[in-house]
């Protein structure tokens, strides 16, 4: 008997929920103004820029190391920079 209530009690908490979402014109990926669809959309773009951003400064800085090296600067830049 107290099964029944519980499932009963559970689905009528389920329905008041469910009003309240469409009542609000909110669905359940959109919970406190937050569409989590877009939220990862966003995310995933910064991350882009920031892989494109560090992608470009990998060659470079592997190219002025080779110049350095090419050039016999290594004791050079080490008294400058260290």
């Amino acid at each position: 008997m107290k099964h029944k209530k519980l499932i009963a009690g559970a689905a009528v908490l389920f329905a008041f929920a469910a009003g309240i979402f469409c009542w609000n014109g909110m669905s359940p990926t959109r919970v406190g103004m937050v569409n989590y669809p877009d939220y990862m959309l966003a995310a995933q773009l910064e991350n882009r820029r920031a892989v494109a951003g560090i992608s470009g400064q990998v060659p470079e800085a592997l190219h002025n190391i080779r110049t350095i090296h090419a050039l016999g600067l290594e004791n050079y830049m080490e008294k400058r920079y260290a």
